[in-house]
């Protein structure tokens, strides 16, 4: 009776055993039948199981299931994981599964070679490499870096920074404008500020001014916190690196501004609304001081770039010609049209079209011109806004913009700025 019972149970056991290699038998021919263009088979049986299935071993039947379910999913997981990483790649660019993936599929799907050149690149071993000096200085390898901060206990995460790379860019900017006022004989000179809105980090900041100390770059502040660190920064500065100040403005603003003045830091006050004019006179007479005053002009050129509804005719900020005019006629009344010493225009952020920068710099020279007829001494033009970067590495509608060379902005024969001017401009 025992004896029987078992006999029984292991034939149900192999009965079973042949239903599941059935199942998973078919199963396979199913998937080969609708994938026959694939060379890879979507799942297997392995010979444990079948000689699981030859025994009547039920429970091994099941774990061996178990584990081929298992193998069959992450095997699922990692070719899903290569097609959503190659997902911006052509059919020809894709590879067939990750253990074929080269440094150029890398270098093609991350367009490291676009955004990040020539300071990020990646090497033979497939590691993120950076030229902080561009491409005739030392090749770094970050590997090498994370190894070093583990060899020295150094927790992660850890913030690497690259210095060199922002004073190889300042070096880069200037060399270009100063070449290009060589070649067109310009009379005046390109000095540059750096937006304190735009990187706020201390250790950023200390950088621009220590290597633009020999080319008088300087910093601008759009509100009292950036306006008192950029007063710290710049009293280390080159004397005659500006502090362009934007933004609201309060009686206590004003009376900063002014102050920083005597600590030999020459400061700008941009007029951004006609009603900061009287306040900035009635400061000035109380603490005894001069300013500098400077005036963001509406003009009719409108960006096309990231905002752009900032810039144009009907822009939130600045004065339209007649208020220039209003402006100008005060600062006649009151004996200090001589404190106007710069005009400012802002045409928006990622400009990609080379014709929106000539026809608003042509604009804004002519009205340049006209307050310096008027009796304004004027020195500076301050154009404001930002060309393409083509951040998305996809080189698209800014392609042009960004392979420009810089005397492309100033071409032989046209009068971007007007003629006879020999202040200097920044």
């Amino acid at each position: 009776m025992h004896s029987s019972a078992i006999s029984k149970s292991q034939a149900s056991c192999k009965i079973l055993a042949f239903r599941v290699v059935r199942d998973e038998l078919a199963k396979s021919h199913t998937q080969r039948t609708k994938g026959a263009n694939d060379s890879k088979e979507a799942t297997f049986i392995p010979c444990s199981l079948l000689r699981a299935a030859s025994r009547g071993q039920g429970a091994l039947i099941r774990h061996e299931r178990t584990r081929c379910k298992q193998a069959y999913t992450t095997r699922q997981r990692r070719e899903r994981g290569a097609t959503l990483c190659m997902g911006s790649l052509s059919d020809r660019e894709k590879p067939s599964t990750l253990e074929t993936w080269s440094v150029e599929d890398g270098e093609r799907l991350y367009k490291v070679n676009s955004w990040g050149a020539p300071y990020f690149g990646i090497n033979l071993k497939g590691n993120v490499t950076v030229q902080p000096a561009g491409e005739e200085g030392p090749l770094i390898d970050i590997m090498d870096i994370l190894e070093l901060l583990e060899t020295e206990n150094i927790p992660l995460p850890a913030v690497i920074r690259f210095p060199e790379i922002m004073c190889h860019r300042l070096r880069h900017l200037q060399d270009c404008f100063d070449k290009a006022i060589s070649a067109y004989g310009y009379q005046g000179r390109y000095q540059g500020v750096f937006p304190v809105k735009c990187n706020n980090d201390s250790s950023l900041l200390q950088t621009v001014i220590n290597f633009g100390n020999s080319i008088r770059f300087g910093l601008e502040a759009g509100s009292k916190p950036e306006l008192l660190l950029a007063i710290c920064l710049l009293r280390n500065a080159h004397p005659e690196a500006l502090l362009i100040c934007n933004g609201y403005k309060d009686a206590e603003y004003v009376e900063t501004v002014l102050l920083s003045s005597q600590l030999g830091t020459p400061a700008v006050l941009v007029l951004e609304k006609l009603e900061e004019l009287p306040l900035i006179i009635q400061v000035s007479r109380r603490l005894r001081l001069q300013p500098r005053i400077g005036i963001r002009a509406k003009l009719s050129v409108r960006g096309d770039g990231h905002w752009g509804g900032t810039s144009g005719d009907e822009a939130k900020f600045g004065l339209a010609v007649s208020e220039v005019w209003r402006a100008v006629q005060y600062l006649k009344d009151q004996g200090m049209l001589h404190t106007l010493q710069l005009l400012h225009f802002h045409i928006g952020s990622q400009v990609a079209q080379i014709r929106t920068i000539k026809d608003a710099m042509r604009e804004a020279s002519h009205l340049y011109a006209e307050l310096y007829a008027l009796g304004a001494p004027m020195g500076a033009l301050d154009v404001g806004g930002g060309l393409a970067v083509d951040y998305d590495g996809t080189m698209g509608d800014f392609l042009s913009l960004m392979r420009s060379s810089l005397p492309t902005f100033f071409p032989a024969g046209s009068s971007l700025l007007p003629q006879g001017m020999s202040r200097p401009l920044r």
